[in-house]
């Protein structure tokens, strides 16, 4: 059993390790660039929510919310913080809707055991608002403890209510995230180290 187990573990990581290199040789072996779905998503967000004032308390709402994620008033949290419709993209996903976002946070943090986020800094362009932080989680993925710190920007548009009608995430997933996951971290690393 145990070395069905092994065979098994080899196996899925040569797969994992494969793909990720397939995938990986078709980003860089096309010459003709590619645009992103995401990008072109954002940009539409940009032209069809304008950016209105955004109040201290406005801010100081979204950094509340944020940290502490796994508060047991969240679902109510991000619909009083988010306006409905809305662009959100987090870098894993990207919704539209509050109650879909209100869905997915609330969903990511029941996996959650800890989770806090600290605004290290923030910078006004206008009406657009960019808040510089630090995340902190601690996840069970697949029997695994994964304690991450990671660093990223957060762009935020508000609406004349101050709720929130863009937030685009700068933020390193495979860091924060990926390179922790069992089996699919170590060819993660092993990439990045080659590129």
């Amino acid at each position: 059993m145990k070395k069905t187990l092994h065979i098994y573990m080899a196996l899925c990581t040569v797969l994992v390790t494969a793909s990720l290199i397939a995938g990986l040789w078709l980003l860089v072996s096309v010459d003709e660039p590619r645009n992103s779905y995401h990008s072109a998503n954002y940009r539409a967000a940009l032209a069809k929510f304008p950016a209105q004032p955004a109040s201290e308390s406005a801010i100081a709402n979204f950094s509340k919310v944020y940290e502490d994620l796994i508060a047991p008033t969240l679902a109510e949290s991000v619909d009083s913080l988010y306006a409905d419709p809305l662009y959100f993209n987090d870098t894993f996903n990207t919704f539209e809707s509050r109650a879909e976002l209100r869905d997915y946070l609330v969903h990511t943090a029941e996996n959650l055991s800890r989770s806090t986020v600290v605004i290290d800094d923030m910078a006004r362009s206008g009406n657009d608002v960019y808040l510089r932080w630090t995340m902190t989680i601690t996840a069970q993925v697949k029997g695994k403890t994964i304690d991450s710190e990671s660093i990223g920007i957060t762009h935020l548009r508000f609406n004349s209510n101050g709720q929130v009608v863009v937030h685009q995430d700068y933020w390193d997933g495979v860091d924060g995230f990926y390179q922790h996951i069992p089996y699919v971290g170590l060819p993660i690393k092993l990439i990045r180290e080659q590129l």
